[in-house]
Order: C-alpha cells, then structure tokens, then sequence
C-alpha cells in the first residue's frame, strides 16, 4: 500500500509544535514525523497538503452518551454507528459509548450489541463502554432516571463481571452502599474506575483512592462541595478532587457546565496532565434546540435544549451536553487562556493515559496509530483520519 504523507502543515504533537513538518503514513501507522528538511517523500506516495492548518493528534472522547439523534441506550448497531460517524466528523477518532443509569437487563442488552459492534471506516472508533451509574447518590443524581439509581449490592453489580472485556469505566459514588468493595473487584478486572454524582465528602474520596478509583467524572457537575453541619465545615467530592494528584478530573469544555471562574480554578489546582476533556454530548448533540429524551426511548426521560444548553425538563440542571470535541477544545482555549499544545493535550493524550492506551494513541509520534485530526485556522475540522484512512473529508 502507498504511503500517505502530510505536508506543510503546522503539526501540534501535542509534546511540541513542529512548522511545515511531514507527517508518513504507511497502513495504518505512524512512519515519521518531523522537519520536511531532508526528507524525500516516496514516488507513488499520496500528499495531503495542510498548508495553513493544524494538524493534530485524533481527539479521544470518553463520555459520549449519543449525537446526532441517537442514544447510546438505543441500543442498535445503527444508533452506534451514527454517533461513530458524528464524532469523526468534529475530529474524534476513539470514543466510550455511555450509558446513564438504566435496567440491568437495557444495560446488558447494550452491552452486548457494543461488544458485537464492527468498528467501520467513516467513524470513531468505539473502544468499549463507560457506564455512568446506576450506583451513584441520589441526591446528586443529575439528570438520571431515579428509578434505575441503585446501592452497590454484589448480586446486582456482578451482573456486568462478563463485560469488563467491554467495559472500560465505572462511574460511582464512593459513599453509597457497597461502592468501595465494587471498586476493588472492579479494578481487579483492569476496569478504571471514577468518582462521580457523588454526595459525599473529602474523607469519601480518600477512600475511594484506597479502592482504586483514579479519576473523576465531569468535575464540579452533580457533586459535593463544602458544606456546614452546625458549625463545622465539610469539605466535599469537588475539593478531593481538586487536591489528590492521584485523580485524573474530567471536564465538559461545552462553556456551560464549567464557566470560565470555575475552569481557572481547575487549572491553578491540577496539574495539566491530570486534566481531560470531554462532551458528555447526548443525542440532541448536532441537532437544534428543542425537547429529546435521555436514554432509553421507552422511558420517555424527556430534557430540553435551549440556545446550545442541555437541560432537565424543569430547567433546573443540566442534562449532558450538545459540544463537540473540537468546539469544546476551542473553549479550553478561549476561557481558561490555554495554549494550543495545553488543550490538544487534554483532549488526546491525558485521556489515553485514563485508559492505558498511550502506547497507540494520543500524540502524533513514530510507531503509534495513525489517528490524526486536519483543522482549520478557527479550529474546524478539516479532514479526520483513522487509522491510516480518511473517515471524514469536509466539503
């Protein structure tokens, strides 16, 4: 097969920053990347000339509940595979499929059709499951169904040991019954587990460290923060979060959910390897404001979007996001004052660490898969490609 080689453009590793530098291409792997100086580019080679564009590494989404107009909870192969194709068509090339909390039986049948998925030319790549409850507080259970939120109970939770081949992320309550114990078995399994819609407190999270948690999901949403009990102060899952350097912390970067205060007090707290972005987008995701549902169409779970914002019915949350990865790095950007190689970083190599695939994805280097986002000077994306192929071509 003829190699495939990106010239001219400006390439963001994320490590470093490389002018009119040449990126090769060869199946589906990283061959070079580097100064074009000296470098002959093969006879019969295909050129991509990103002259004027950035060139970075394919964005890694791990909380994607849908897009488009589909769910995850939809539960098909169709519904899959529009959400794949949305996503790459705004630079993601490795996405969790995740499920709110729903039924044990909704949550294994899905399970099985994400395991059965063919990942396909023109979308994401699909690297497993995230599942967001249903062990998490009640109390802080957002935008969830409560009728499926449920306490750790091992006959209930070990319902999904036969998917940890799948199963990529937990999101739990430290403090719920039965929470830490599952983590431990969980994590046993090589599933990472995350702290999330959670009601606790700052002794919660040491805990859940103890059992294994290292990372939290969409930080500062639906938790705990510091509180009073008479006249004692109780710190809170937000500023566990904040203060661990054990804990990886997710951030929805839609500008709603983390306003430009609160996301500065992120980056003055964590360092910028323990931060990843993520949309936590639902179906409504590309679509115009109006009424959908959350999850499962059988459950009627209706939110509402207005002017780009997700919302429970009653306007009193939110309910996931409508962004877009590309969009959603703009923001990092334009918001918290980060650089380009900041916030490319946390949108492709920090969640690869998460999830232990480093080694294949997450930066533009020799060897590793070729996932590679083409963007414009107003960061749209241009042309995503996937392992070594085009999967999305704008125009």
């Amino acid at each position: 097969m003829a190699e495939l080689c990106i010239i001219n453009g400006t390439c963001i590793t994320p490590f470093k920053i490389i002018e009119k530098g040449i990126i090769v291409i060869g199946n589906d792997r990283i061959r070079y990347v580097g100064s074009s100086d000296g470098y002959s580019i093969p006879d019969n080679a295909a050129i991509i000339n990103a002259e004027g564009k950035f060139v970075c590494p394919g964005f890694i989404d791990l909380q994607v509940n849908g897009g488009n107009g589909s769910d995850v909870l939809d539960g098909t192969q169709a519904a899959f595979e529009t959400i794949a194709k949305f996503n790459a068509k705004h630079g993601t090339t490795s996405l969790l499929l995740t499920l709110v909390s729903a039924s044990i039986a909704k949550t294994t049948s899905v399970l099985n059709e994400i395991r059965n998925y063919q990942n396909g030319t023109d979308g994401a790549k699909v690297l497993g499951a995230h599942l967001e409850g249903p062990y998490i507080s009640m109390e802080q259970r957002g935008a969830h169904n409560p009728k499926y939120i449920h306490r750790a109970n091992p006959d209930h939770y070990r319902n999904f040991w036969d998917y940890t081949d799948v199963v990529k992320i937990i999101t739990a309550a430290p403090e719920v019954d039965g929470v830490l114990e599952m983590a431990r078995e969980f994590s046993e399994r090589n599933v990472v587990m995350s702290i999330g819609h959670s009601d606790g407190t700052y002794g919660d999270v040491k805990k859940a460290i103890d059992a294994g948690f290292s990372m939290v999901t969409h930080l500062y949403c639906v938790m705990s923060t510091l509180r009073r009990t008479g006249a004692e102060k109780i710190p809170g899952i937000l500023e566990g979060a904040l203060t661990f350097d054990e804990l990886n912390v997710g951030i929805i970067g839609d500008g709603f959910h983390l306003p430009e205060g609160s996301l500065k007090v992120v980056l003055k707290a964590k360092d910028r390897r323990n931060i990843f972005l993520t949309t936590d987008a639902i179906r409504a995701a590309g679509l115009p404001d109006g009424e959908y549902i959350l999850g499962s169409f059988e459950d009627q779970h209706k939110f509402v979007v207005e002017n780009g914002a997700a919302k429970t019915i009653d306007r009193k949350l939110y309910a996931g996001s409508t962004a877009t990865m590309e969009r959603s790095v703009r923001n990092l950007m334009q918001l918290g004052g980060l650089t380009m190689q900041e916030a490319v970083q946390m949108a492709t190599m920090n969640p690869a660490i998460c999830l232990n695939i480093e080694s294949q994805v997450g930066s533009i280097e020799q060897g590793k898969l070729a996932d590679i986002v083409i963007l414009n000077s107003n960061f749209e994306v241009l042309q995503t490609i996937i392992n070594g192929k085009t999967a999305y071509c704008a125009g």
